[in-house]
C-alpha cells in the first residue's frame, strides 16, 4: 500500500511483494499445522512417560516435603484441641502451641499443593497413570486419598470428598 500510494508500485514490484506475502503466509500455515501435529505427539509421549514411571519419580521427589508438612500438621493436631474455639485456645495456649497454630496454614498449603499434583495422576485427574475399573464405585473414592493417605481408603476418601476447610476443619488436618 505504501509503495502504491508513493507511486512506486509497478508490476515487477507487485509480483515480488505478492510472492513474499504468499511465502510468509504458506510458511506460517505450515508452522501452525506442524505445531498442532507435534503438540499431540508430545502430549502422547508425556502421558507414556508418566505411565512408564515418571509420575512415580515426580511423587517421590515431593514425598520428603509432603511428609515433613504432614508431621507438622500431626504435631499441631496434638497441640490444638479440636473442640475448643480458636479464641479460647489462643488465650490459654502455650507458646509452642501458638507457633504450631501460626504455621499450620503453610503446612496445610504444602500438603494441599502436593496433593493436587498427586491427584492429577489419579483416574479422574488430568494425567491419569491408571484406569478406573469401569464397574467399580469409583465415585466413592477420592484420588487424593489414594495417593496421599495411609489410613482406610473408605474413611479417608469420605473426608476429602466432603470438601475443604481451613485449619482444623481441613481434610488434611484430619487425615495427615
Amino acid at each position: 500500500m505504501d509503495a502504491a500510494l508513493a507511486g512506486e508500485l509497478d508490476e515487477k514490484r507487485l509480483n515480488a511483494l505478492v510472492l513474499d506475502y504468499a511465502t510468509v503466509t504458506a510458511a506460517n500455515n505450515h508452522r501452525d499445522e506442524l505445531r498442532q501435529r507435534s503438540e499431540k505427539l508430545f502430549t502422547e509421549q508425556f502421558h507414556r512417560s508418566l505411565r512408564g514411571g515418571c509420575a512415580e519419580e515426580i511423587l517421590s521427589s515431593l514425598r520428603p516435603h509432603f511428609e515433613q508438612a504432614a508431621e507438622q500438621i500431626a504435631t499441631a493436631r496434638d497441640l490444638i484441641p479440636a473442640d475448643t474455639p480458636a479464641e479460647a485456645f489462643l488465650r490459654t495456649a502455650k507458646p509452642n502451641a501458638v507457633e504450631a497454630w501460626q504455621q499450620l496454614d503453610g503446612h496445610l498449603g504444602t500438603v494441599s499443593s502436593i496433593g493436587r499434583v498427586a491427584t492429577s495422576f489419579g483416574p479422574r485427574g488430568d494425567f491419569p497413570v491408571f484406569d478406573e475399573y469401569a464397574l467399580s464405585e469409583g465415585f466413592k473414592v477420592s484420588d487424593t486419598a489414594i495417593f496421599c493417605t495411609s489410613g482406610p481408603l473408605e474413611y479417608d476418601s469420605a473426608i476429602f470428598l466432603r470438601g475443604t476447610g481451613i485449619h482444623r476443619a481441613s481434610p488434611w488436618s484430619r487425615s495427615a
